[in-house]
Parts: structure tokens; C-alpha cells; sequence
């Protein structure tokens, strides 16, 4: 049974919305309920559209009878204690919208049953100790806009079946153990605003069809394995405003096509095999407030425009770094020796 630190007459409390005859929404977040949930007293409310606990302390496993709350549509479960598996049953909530039971410690798989929710628009389960590849039948949801697997224990590769979430704006895989490369899926996903692929095992170069997210403002490929060269398609990215590849083994020259991203704000490329100059056309960048460039090139020469250097951040070393200020016709050295940092 749930209880409250607050109230001991749970129907007092706000957060409870009733139809006619019948509990259509337990809005409950961060209300310092405790306990497990009720999974036969929740099933006995047929009508429940929203049942949202997230913010409590609320623990055990997840029951398996949410599968019987037909008519839910919004699952909210987030910052809590539960733990164990994800029941397969919750496949059977066909017209479930939202499902967000992130910053748990929920472990096991992730259920392929989940791809029968097709009317699923938001997926978070990240910030848990999931394990396993994650199931192909996740390409099923092709109403998804945000999907956050983030900060678990995945392994395998990405399924290609994501190349059918063209809906997807928002995915987020970082910090698990993925591998594999990012062809050919990642080229469908066109509607992309944000791309977080950071600390895996992803391999390969960034594939020429990544030319084809013209929406996307932050993508981070950090600390993965991915080689080759910076593709000179980066610069068709016009709506980019975040770019890390850091930590990568990419080699090479900078494009300068870099320089057509004029919205981008932060750029980094430092811990890889990047060799100089870094390319002139960097200068056109008034946007630009951090730029991390760590080993390298022996010498850079930047022009810089009107603007660029308003909080500008770089981090380079064993590097002369000469920056030309066109405007104010001002010329300044800055070397920033070995073991500085």
C-alpha cells in the first residue's frame, strides 16, 4: 500500500481527478508517498487515463497488472525506488502515450513488447541498470518523438529498425556500451533536433547521409571509437549549435566548411588525430563560445570577426594560437605549454 508523510486520508488529497462515477487521473508526484505499488487496487480504477508517482519514494517492482489499465494513457513513474524488471504486460496498454520510469533501478531487459504501444510519443527509462541489446521491435513506435535510454548497461548494436522513428526528435543513448557503426539508420532520422551518442563503443565514420538531419541543434558523439575524417557535409548542418566529437580516433584536417555552421556555439574535436591549421574560415563563426582543440596542430592562425571572442574558451596545448581581431586590428599570441592542463 502506498502512504503518505503528508495526509492520512489519500481522497483529500489534490491530484486526484474524477469523472463521472469513476478516478480518471492520480497526479501524485512529489508528494513523499511510500510504500509499493497496489497492483489489483490500481486495476480496480478502469477509467485511469493519467496515473503519475513520479518524485516519491515508492519501491518494489512494478506490478504486473498495469497491463490490464486499458484506457492509460500517461505513465509516470520517475525518480523513485523501484526496481526489478520491466513487466512485458505493460505491452498490452495499447494506447499508452507517455512512459517515463527513469531514475530508477530498474535492471533486466527491455521488453520487446513495448513496441506494441505504437502510440508511445515519449519513452524514458534511462538513469536505471537495464541491460541486454535493445529490442528491434522499438522501430514499431513510429509516433515516438523523444526516446531516452540513456545512462544504463546496454550492450549489442543499435537496431536498424530506428531508421522507421522519423518522428523522433529528441534520442538519447549515452553512457551505455554500445557498439557497431551508425550507418545506414541515422540518415532517416530527419526530424532529429538533439543526437546524444556520447561515451560508447560506436565505430566507423559519421556517415555521409548524417547530412541529411538539416533540424539538428546538438549532437554529441564523444568518447566513442569513431575514425576517419571529419566529413566536409558537416557544414549543410546550418541549424547546429553543439558539436563534440572529442574523445573519438577521427584524423585529418578541420573542413572549412565548419565555417557555414553560423549558429553554432560550442565545437569540440580535442583527443582525436585532428592535424592543422585550423582553417580560416572559423573566423566567420560570431556565434562561437567554446572551442576545445587539445593536441595537434603546431600552429593556427585565426581571424577572428566582431563578437567571436565574447566568452570564448580554448583549450589547446602544445599550440601557438595567433588571433587576428579585424576589427580592432589587434594581434595576440597566446601559448599554452605541455602539461598545463
Amino acid at each position: 500500500m502506498l502512504r503518505s508523510r503528508r495526509e492520512s486520508n489519500p481522497w483529500c488529497w489534490a491530484g486526484v481527478e474524477c469523472g463521472v462515477g469513476d478516478v480518471q487521473g492520480l497526479r501524485l508526484s512529489d508528494n513523499q508517498l511510500q510504500g509499493v505499488l497496489p497492483g489489483a487496487a490500481l486495476t480496480n480504477m478502469r477509467g485511469l487515463v493519467t496515473l503519475d508517482l513520479s518524485g516519491n519514494e515508492i519501491g518494489g517492482t512494478l506490478p504486473p497488472e498495469l497491463g490490464k489499465m486499458v484506457h492509460l494513457q500517461y505513465l509516470r513513474l520517475a525518480v523513485s525506488k523501484l526496481e526489478g524488471p520491466i513487466p512485458g504486460t505493460l505491452g498490452e496498454i495499447k494506447g499508452l502515450r507517455e512512459l517515463d520510469i527513469s531514475h530508477s533501478r530498474l535492471s533486466g531487459p527491455i521488453p520487446p513488447s513495448l513496441g506494441r504501444c505504437t502510440k508511445l510519443s515519449l519513452l524514458n527509462l534511462s538513469h536505471n541498470r537495464l541491460s541486454g541489446s535493445m529490442p528491434p521491435e522499438i522501430g514499431n513506435l513510429r509516433a515516438l518523438r523523444e526516446l531516452f535510454l540513456g545512462h544504463n548497461r546496454l550492450t549489442g548494436r543499435i537496431p536498424s529498425s530506428f531508421a522507421d522513428l522519423v518522428r523522433l526528435r529528441l534520442l538519447s543513448l549515452s553512457c551505455n556500451r554500445l557498439e557497431g557503426t551508425l550507418s545506414p539508420w541515422l540518415g532517416k532520422l530527419t526530424c532529429l533536433h538533439r543526437l546524444l551518442l556520447d561515451h560508447n563503443q560506436l565505430s566507423g565514420r559519421l556517415p555521409k547521409a548524417f547530412q541529411n538531419l538539416r533540424h539538428i541543434e546538438v549532437a554529441h558523439f564523444q568518447h566513442n571509437c569513431l575514425s576517419g575524417t571529419l566529413p566536409r557535409c558537416l557544414g549543410e548542418l546550418t541549424e547546429l549549435r553543439v558539436l563534440n566529437l572529442a574523445g573519438n580516433q577521427l584524423q585529418g584536417k578541420m573542413p572549412p566548411e565548419l565555417g557555414d555552421l553560423a549558429k553554432l556555439a560550442g565545437l569540440e574535436v580535442g583527443y582525436n588525430f585532428i592535424v592543422g591549421p585550423l582553417p580560416s574560415e572559423l573566423g566567420r563563426l560570431s556565434r562561437l563560445v567554446d572551442l576545445h582543440v587539445v593536441e595537434g596542430c603546431p600552429s593556427y592562425s585565426l581571424p577572428l570577426r566582431r563578437g567571436f571572442t565574447r566568452w570564448l574558451s580554448l583549450v589547446l596545448r602544445c599550440v601557438n594560437l595567433t588571433m587576428q581581431l579585424r576589427h580592432q586590428k589587434t594581434a595576440i599570441l597566446l601559448w599554452l605549454p605541455t602539461g598545463m592542463f
